[in-house]
């Protein structure tokens, strides 16, 4: 393959995310002969590349590792699109771009020579548990593109097993995890006592899991995770008082709403449990009080959910989502809302002026709904599918 050739591939390759995001377009969207064509001849193009990595015969630059003399043959033009710092190396009149040899002298050699790899074979594969050092590897060479893959390929096989690695990282600073890693905690808090996984975690990682995990609907569990890892080391009991304060902060947030197959609807009514169903996860603990506004974040797909107000005389007030994911309120006429609100992350606000109720999807007000309410109204959710939500502030 020519330098050029490499050159162009390389150019629409850059970042593994990328390419794959293109390749996948091309043969998800473009099944035509010509983007059949193209897919193949970028298919052979990455390949090409793939069997270049450690290849002497064509390579214009190496790495040595200083401790074992080790040597990686390699491609000025593939690592400086890569990266800033091989960039630099390589190209702006250092030490290194005179005699084309890069020394690494302190770093993980097999981890490193992975990290590299992936730059030529556009295959994400590491360990778990080498998941903190290999982005600190990747980002501290600059390696952006190699970043983002990473990130992207550990939220998308999240476990029970491997999701606490994600608590060693800043996960503000890699979006895709952050939702990833909140979503799966959220999913298994009920089983995290019995993770034991969490008895290695430092203070400031349980913290993390227990901001993820904790409300009101199980404080219990938190009590249980606190205590089973001050248990397992006599030196941390010196966090008792900052973990009580901390559980009974989040003790206080509303809880996550979450409906299955044998549990499809629920009611809420105030502590003196007039009404409080016990067909759904979590709701009776709520014992929620008469109120004129509350939101919620959709956690899943969420078609056939009904969201609204009701009060004890069973007066309902929903906002109903159909089969075709739009909304729709059953008034005097029905009312469409032809904006899609049964995906994911869809926030649902639902608001009591006066003797009004409107709906607002997605910051999007589409003003009043019902008119001439007129007595205490408590949220009430029903659905014919299995469905997860949370309130929100």
């Amino acid at each position: 393959m020519s330098a050029p050739q490499i050159e162009k591939t390389i150019q629409i390759a850059r970042g593994a995310s990328q390419l794959n995001f293109r390749l996948s377009k091309l043969v998800t969207f473009n099944m035509n002969a010509t983007a059949s064509a193209a897919f193949h001849i970028l298919e052979r193009q990455t390949s090409g590349i793939a069997n270049q990595f450690n290849k002497e015969s064509l390579s214009d630059c190496k790495i040595r590792f200083k401790k074992s003399n080790n040597v990686l043959h390699l491609h000025k033009l593939i690592l400086c699109q890569q990266s800033e710092f091989f960039d630099r190396c390589f190209q702006n009149g250092m030490k290194e771009s005179q005699d084309g040899i890069l020394e690494i002298e302190d770093e993980d050699e097999p981890l490193f020579t992975s990290l590299i790899e992936m730059i030529y074979t556009v295959k994400i594969r590491f360990k778990d548990d080498d998941l903190l050092e290999l982005l600190t590897l990747a980002e501290k060479y600059q390696l952006h593109g190699l970043v983002q893959s990473i990130v992207a390929d550990f939220a998308s096989r999240l476990t029970d097993k491997n999701v606490l690695e994600c608590t060693k990282l800043d996960l503000k600073k890699y979006p895709i995890l952050e939702a990833a890693f909140s979503k799966k905690i959220k999913q298994i808090r009920y089983t995290l006592v019995r993770n034991t996984g969490i008895l290695s975690v430092t203070y400031d990682q349980l913290l993390i899991v227990l901001e993820a995990a904790i409300d009101s609907s199980i404080a219990h569990v938190g009590i249980d995770l606190a205590r089973k890892w001050i248990d397992a080391h006599p030196l941390r009991e010196e966090h008792m008082q900052h973990l009580i304060d901390t559980l009974n902060k989040l003790s206080k947030r509303a809880p996550l709403i979450t409906f299955t197959s044998k549990a499809k609807h629920s009611v809420i009514f105030n502590a003196d449990k007039t009404k409080i169903t016990k067909t759904c996860t979590n709701t009776q603990i709520l014992k929620a009080m008469p109120t004129p506004h509350f939101n919620v974040r959709l956690l899943t797909e969420c078609t056939g959910l009904q969201i609204g107000m009701r009060t004890k005389n069973y007066d309902d007030y929903f906002l109903r989502i159909g089969k075709t994911g739009s909304c729709y309120c059953l008034t005097f006429e029905i009312t469409v809302i032809h904006q899609p609100c049964d995906q994911e992350g869809t926030i649902i606000e639902v608001v009591r002026e006066d003797d009004n109720i409107r709906f607002i999807v997605d910051n999007i007000d589409y003003g009043v709904m019902y008119i001439g309410v007129r007595d205490a109204c408590y949220p009430v959710f029903e659905t014919s599918s299995p469905c997860s939500f949370e309130f929100i502030q």
